[in-house]
């Protein structure tokens, strides 16, 4: 619905603004009903936030150690309710499931030391988690550290600290390192198998990928090994720092893939988990191993975040610096890695098919903000040409190419006629192409090239890959809620947020098994205030019936 007011406090927003409504499922106020806990008391959420799983379908959050007895620990809302996965103080059904002489033995984490990637979860309301457990009669300080798996019902123990059996690595006679850091990063494929980065052995301890599935690990890389299952696969290397300055993705075939530094000081991109670690591409690595930009382009620099796109192993690596041909300038881009061989996505320095495809201008650099889902791979750059620099949103499929989404001030790529960006933080990817984005809208000043500072909003905002912009979530949306005191009620919504998402909210994380905050069936999350509280809501950001046309479940 389009505002027929213009002025100050509103946007003259033709064919973008609309009126919507969502509801509160979760706030820290003592005036509102959060679905499943208590009318009164403390409710306050970690500060590592939520989780929106494109497995599960189900929003996954914590509230702190500071919550109300009973409410501290690990839950998951259905749309309806707030169910618990864990919790502090229990040894039922929440608590960590052991068994034997363990059977009393209650959590004490659960996360909530974790500083990020503390837990996931996958297909069929399947959880895992970091936690610290043991018997309550001797605190703390006795517990063990390890990994849990929520299957629905309850928790299964499947990793602990110092244990070398079936809760070990799988590395003989090695265990995994008892600190809370021993686990430091977690990604959900979604055939079921979890991927671990991990630090194993004590003293000298070691950073592995393991991956679990059906109930055993397996050692897919290992710090400093030289044994053929766990080293980089190229004579006279080991894998350094995996640890440090490595990514990873997970596809939905199950395949892994890492970005990883070797000990002749390179950084490449292997296959892991299936046989031994095979490079796909490695700096100063020509051939098969390089840009795929002639028979004698080289990567330069390879790093950033990769991105798992499609079901056919490809990944997305965030950046690589590659030289061309002798003569030519390097280039800065983005690359698919295969193990056929790589390709070019987007180069700076061009106005061919991997440039912006804006008349006369060229990128010239790339944020390192990307996203990928289905056949679509979207990322954020900054671009040279005509009259000034311009800088914004693009995405890429290799039918169509490259296609600008939103460009910051510039008329052809705003959000209407009468509008412009202002900001563009952050944004996710639909797998249908569709980009949700984050970011402030103006309306543009008499001279046309400006923005009216005072008209700027920022909101919530759709662009198809076919059609108009339009408002998804904003300023004069309304907020419904259910009342302690009895009854319902709503207030129009002041602002949106998005910082208290746990891994910050630049770009969608789903695409290489970590849960964000756009789920592939449709859904996103958004924090909303209204005058004296702030609110978690989920709303619909996209058809998810289009999903079928690009194979996704």
């Amino acid at each position: 619905m389009n505002s027929s007011v213009c002025g100050a406090a509103w946007l003259c927003l033709a064919g973008v603004a609309s009126a919507a409504s969502v509801d509160s499922y979760f706030t820290t106020s003592t005036t509102y009903v959060a679905p499943g806990f208590p009318a009164s008391g403390s409710r306050t959420i970690s500060n590592q936030g939520f989780h929106l799983a494109d497995g599960g379908r189900q929003t996954l959050f914590m509230t702190s150690t500071s919550a109300q007895a009973g409410y501290q620990g690990m839950f998951v809302f259905d749309g309806v309710q707030s169910t618990p996965v864990a919790l502090l103080g229990t040894s039922q059904a929440a608590g960590p499931g052991r068994t034997g002489g363990e059977i009393a033995h209650q959590f004490f984490e659960v996360g909530s030391s974790r500083p990020f990637d503390h837990f996931e979860q996958g297909g069929g309301g399947q959880v895992v988690f970091y936690g610290k457990a043991g018997n309550p009669m001797l605190g703390p300080g006795g517990a063990t550290r390890g990994l849990w798996l929520h299957n629905g019902l309850g928790n299964v123990e499947i990793a602990r600290a110092g244990e070398t059996g079936a809760l070990g690595p799988g590395l003989g006679g090695q265990a995994f390192e008892n600190s809370d850091t021993f686990a430091r990063r977690l990604m959900y494929a979604r055939g079921g198998r979890l991927l671990v980065h991990a630090r194993v052995g004590t003293g000298g301890s070691h950073d592995d990928a393991l991956l679990s599935w059906n109930g055993a690990w397996q050692p897919c890389a290992q710090d400093g090994s030289t044994s053929d299952a766990l080293d980089p696969g190229i004579a006279g290397t080991v894998f350094e720092n995996l640890g440090s300055g490595w990514s990873y993705a997970t596809l939905a075939n199950n395949r892994v893939f890492g970005l990883n530094r070797i000990s002749t000081d390179r950084m490449g991109v292997w296959e892991f988990c299936d046989g031994q670690p095979r490079p796909l591409a490695l700096e100063s690595g020509s051939g098969a191993l390089g840009p795929g930009m002639g028979p004698l382009s080289l990567f330069t620099d390879l790093r950033g975040e990769l991105t798992g796109w499609g079901d056919d192993g490809v990944v997305v690596v965030g950046f690589g610096k590659v030289n061309d041909l002798p003569g030519t300038v390097a280039n800065d881009g983005y690359f698919l890695i295969r193990a056929g061989g790589n390709t070019p996505i987007a180069l700076d320095q061009h106005t061919d098919a991997y440039g912006p495809q804006i008349p006369g201008y060229a990128f010239t650099s790339f944020a390192g903000d990307n996203a990928s889902a289905g056949q679509w791979f979207a990322f954020y750059a900054t671009l040279t040409g005509p009259g000034t620099s311009l800088e914004g949103i693009f995405r890429w499929h290799p039918q169509l190419g490259i296609q600008p989404v939103a460009v910051l001030r510039m008329p052809t790529y705003s959000p209407s006629s009468t509008t412009f960006w202002g900001a563009l933080p952050s944004f996710a990817l639909a797998p249908n192409g569709d980009v949700i984005v984050y970011g402030s809208v103006c309306d543009r000043a008499p001279d046309g090239v400006t923005c009216l500072a005072s008209t700027t909003v920022t909101a919530f905002w759709r662009v198809p890959v076919v059609g108009t912009t339009s408002r998804l979530l904003g300023p004069g949306d309304t907020l419904r809620y259910q009342q302690v005191a009895g009854g319902t009620g709503s207030a129009p919504i002041t602002a949106v947020y998005t910082g208290w998402f746990n891994r910050g909210f630049t770009s969608s994380f789903d695409s290489n098994g970590r849960d964000g905050w756009l789920s592939s069936d449709g859904w996103m999350m958004a924090k909303v205030d209204i005058v004296g509280s702030s609110h978690h809501v989920r709303l619909r950001a996209f058809d998810p019936d289009v999903l079928l046309s690009d194979g996704f479940e």
